[in-house]
């Protein structure tokens, strides 16, 4: 059903591409935290349309700016938005992409709904109407932005706010001071009057060194790119290898490296493909007041996607899931445990690089790669360690050790010898032998894929175990 929803859905915004170029004057409605990051880095952060298939109107460009053809707040989107950029769309027309675009059409019950008589009107609040023009970019970020903006106005009524405040106080010391008109109620700013409190804000110089904290917010930044580098991971099933190396290398390949330590630390490298989260994604752009780390990471995604296929990670994810053996997704219980005897080597988890063992009552001891470096060792350091034994004499025990060597001897039959032997309170030989331990785990089906298997049939047999 969401597969058809979202073709049908993907087919109507084609339909309702109006043309193919921006309005002369657009309105880009935003936030004051958000207009100190244009002035002050003189470039917009664009939205991405990696994450929603309902956004992703373009074929190849997958960042885009949302503006409007109406200047009223009260419109669509924009309302609650205190800040209102008016933009030169010819301009933009130069070198971006673009066109109107009836979001959500007719079909969808939205533009249908305004009252024609009050459409023009700056006062009049309709939630169901939107008229958006929207700019299409390759890159996340829209820079020399100052030369786009015409005018910007900024609505601000709680004068208590000292945040807020310390923002536009510094946004008004910019080189767009002539452009910028502050006011502090509605009517004037919808009607752009005289009535600004520019020079209100200018004289309070107390707030001159309350410059905003561009750092507040970096653990959000963080997170959301290891949420980026978790959803790589799972998507090139790289969960069983060194995913710390893989991490730092695309770090480092994207002008990120200097962030290594406080990235890998919050990378899951076992996401539930069904728990990724496009909001904490956006939290990056958010957050990151620079809008450099935002315009790195999401390079580092799109080119992910582009290199792979991907028209966005809606795709990336379908895809994973067809992979599943031939399953679908929703034929596999996730949140069952199942419990299963492993060989964990010393330094490991129940997690993570266990080497599992069906059938050990079945499975030869010697077949198991990872057994053969103590197989030249074993009759020497078992007869070395074991303190009494129960064989006729020495010479009989010898060659009863050497048997375990050179017959077919299962795991269960190996376990069960080697915990009859006496070797002291103190002495563990299977650890000695083989530094790690037999025991039992409990698993869920996405711990799969970071274990080893003594063959192919067992693994596909336990997958088999988690199917509803």
């Amino acid at each position: 059903m969401k597969d058809i929803i979202g073709k049908v859905l993907r087919e109507s915004i084609d339909r309702f591409i109006l043309n193919e170029r921006l309005s002369g004057v657009l309105y880009h409605f935003t936030n004051i935290a958000a207009l100190y990051g244009i002035v002050k880095n003189d470039s917009f952060r664009l939205r991405n349309s990696f994450g929603r298939v309902s956004d992703d109107m373009h074929n190849t460009k997958k960042f885009y700016l949302s503006c409007t053809r109406q200047k009223s707040g009260m419109l669509g989107y924009s309302r609650n938005k205190n800040v209102r950029i008016t933009l030169d769309g010819d301009l933009l027309n130069n070198r971006y992409s673009g066109g109107a675009v009836d979001y959500w059409g007719k079909s969808m019950g939205k533009q249908s709904y305004y009252d024609k008589e009050k459409y023009n009107k700056v006062d009049y609040y309709q939630p169901n109407t939107e008229n958006e023009d929207r700019l299409y970019s390759d890159e996340p970020i829209i820079r020399n932005a100052n030369r786009y903006i015409k005018r910007i106005d900024i609505l601000f009524k709680n004068k208590n706010n000292d945040n807020r405040l310390s923002y536009i106080y510094h946004i008004l010391l910019s080189g767009l001071s002539d452009r910028i008109f502050v006011y502090d109620n509605e009517d004037d700013f919808n009607y752009q009057t005289k009535n600004t409190i520019n020079n209100e804000i200018t004289n309070n110089h107390s707030l001159y060194d309350n410059i905003p904290n561009s750092m507040a917010h970096k653990d959000s930044v963080f997170y959301g790119i290891a949420h980026i580098l978790s959803f790589f991971i799972l998507i090139d099933s790289l969960n069983g290898g060194d995913y710390k190396a893989y991490c730092a290398k695309m770090l480092k390949k994207y002008g990120l490296g200097n962030y290594i330590n406080n990235i890998l630390g919050k990378v899951n490298i076992y996401m539930n493909i069904n728990h990724f989260d496009t909001t904490t994604l956006d939290g990056i752009r958010t957050n990151d007041v620079s809008g450099e780390i935002y315009e790195k990471s999401f390079i580092m995604l799109r080119d992910f996607l582009r290199e792979r296929g991907y028209n966005n990670i809606q795709d990336a994810v379908e895809d994973y899931k067809k992979k599943l053996n031939g399953k679908r997704y929703s034929d596999y219980d996730y949140d069952m445990y199942i419990d299963v005897f492993v060989f964990q080597p010393n330094g490991y988890s129940d997690r993570y690089g266990n080497i599992v063992i069906l059938h050990p009552e079945k499975t030869l001891f010697w077949s198991i790669e990872e057994f053969q470096y103590a197989k030249k060792y074993f009759v020497d350091d078992v007869v070395r360690m074991v303190r009494s034994h129960n064989s006729v004499n020495d010479e009989s025990f010898y060659k009863y050790v050497q048997h375990m060597v050179k017959g077919k001897v299962t795991v269960s039959e190996m376990i069960s010898f080697l915990n009859k032997l006496n070797v002291g309170d103190n002495d563990d030989i299977i650890d000695y032998l083989f530094s790690g331990k037999f025991k039992t785990i409990s698993m869920k089906y996405f711990n799969i894929e970071n274990q080893q298997f003594v063959n192919d049939t067992d693994k596909k047999e336990l997958e088999d175990k988690f199917i509803v």
